[in-house]
Formats: structure tokens, sequence, C-alpha cells
């Protein structure tokens, strides 16, 4: 984990944090590519600072899949998700050593994975100079965050933008919660096994009982001061590409 400053603004002004998702998490030698020219188009036009914070957690090409067979491909990139997921949250719990030591005030803005690191983490009890956090797509149910404590640490807003379009979370998120039940699952339908409906049904159950929360939203809003969803009608990866026009729409509550 290190967090790279992309452009200096003024010292009074935030410092605004890209924390990408899966498959876009990279060590600080790759460029965090179509990431840092919107959030430092965003924040020269408003005198902040912008970063991001590089995270390896490991990408397909690094995560060895030994055959091309569907299952053997299937069950490769969930165990990545997987992996990611998990280092997501360890990071979530080590981001303090980096942000504690930043003296002015620090925006984090996450995707996917990203967005589970920034709410969790926002989550904690300590937390200092946290003013906003925008958490697009976040790959976390609401379940696993509390949004009071959150309020509590945070200053000015959070923002949770999601889509009912997407498939990346509504799809990905629930079946790699559960490895056992997915591979039962691949194993019966090769076999053509009548308990494949058993495992597809936990699969879908928990989709419905525990979704993240970057596809569905929050199911309660009233008693939260700080917090305000939006809603958008793009697909999980067009979030890079629309991220400058995204934050100029909240730019003032931000």
């Amino acid at each position: 984990m290190n967090l790279k400053i992309w452009s200096d603004g003024e010292e009074n002004k935030p410092i605004v944090i890209v924390i990408p998702g899966f498959l876009s998490e990279t060590d600080i030698k790759t460029p965090l590519k179509g990431w840092d020219e919107p959030i430092i188009r965003f924040c020269n036009e408003s005198m902040f600072s912008a970063a991001g914070l590089y995270w390896d957690s490991k990408s397909l090409t690094k995560n060895e899949v030994n055959s091309l067979s569907l299952h053997k491909l299937q069950n490769g990139i969930l165990d990545t998700w997987r992996a990611a997921r998990k280092e997501a949250d360890r990071i979530s719990k080590k981001l303090d050593s980096i942000l504690n030591g930043i003296d002015r005030p620090v925006i984090l803005v996450g995707h996917s994975l990203g967005g589970r690191i920034a709410l969790k983490y926002a989550s904690r009890k300590g937390i200092k100079n946290l003013q906003s956090v925008y958490a697009l797509a976040p790959a976390v149910s609401q379940a696993e965050i509390d949004l009071e404590v959150i309020e509590q640490n945070v200053e000015k807003s959070v923002i949770i933008g999601y889509s009912k379009r997407d498939l990346v979370l509504q799809c990905l998120y629930p079946i790699g919660r559960n490895k056992s039940t997915f591979s039962q699952l691949t194993k019966s339908l090769k076999r053509r096994d009548v308990k494949a409906l058993r495992y597809l049904s936990q699969i879908v159950s928990n989709h419905v009982e525990n979704p993240p929360i970057g596809c569905v939203g929050i199911s309660y809003t009233d008693t939260l001061k700080k917090t305000t969803l939006r809603a958008f009608g793009i697909s999980h990866t067009q979030y890079c590409s629309e991220l400058y026009s995204i934050l100029d729409e909240v730019r003032e509550s931000l």
C-alpha cells in the first residue's frame, strides 16, 4: 500500500485520494490509468491536492490458472476476487498509518473494492481529518458497515453511488462470498445433478438478503443526516470514464 501525490493544491485545502477497485488496483510502479486524469482535473479547478492509493492484491495475470477449462477459469477468477476482498479489508485497517500523517482534510473517493476500503475505514474509531467519503459502486453489504458511526467520523458528507445496471456486483459479489457453494454448483451442473438447484438457491438467497450496496443502495435514509444516495444508470466499469462529471455534480457537498 502506497500513497502517491499527483498534484499539490493550496495548503489549507483538502486532498482527494482515489482508491481503485477490483482489477484496477496495482503497485506504485504502474499508473492508475483512467483514474488520475479526472481526479487531477477536478482538484486543480478547486485548488485541492490529488493523490492515488496504490494497493496490489493480485491480478488475474498473477493468479495462475493452469487450464482454460470453464470450471478452472471460473474458480481462478473467484479466487482472485476473494483474495482482493480480503486484502481490501486488511488495507482498511491499516490505512490510518498513511492518512493520520496528512495535515489537511481528506476526501476519499473509492470505487468497487476501493469503496469498500473507504467505508470500512470510515467505520473505525479514532479517524482524523476525514472530510468526506464518496463510495462509487462499493462492494460491501449494508450489514458490514455502520453508517451512523461513519457519519460521526466524517465532517461533511458521505455519498454512495449505486447502479441497478451493475452486473458485476449483482453476479460476482454474491457468488464470490461462498466458495464451497459455487464449487458444488459447478460440479452439480457438470453431472446434471438436481442438487444444483439447491446450491443456486443458496447463491440467489445470499444476493437477495445481503446484496452489495453498490447495486441496490441502502434501505434507510431517514435517520441519517450526512449520507446521500445517488443512483446511476451505468455499468460497473463506466464509473472511471464518468468520474469527472460525477464529482463535478457534487463539488460543493464534498
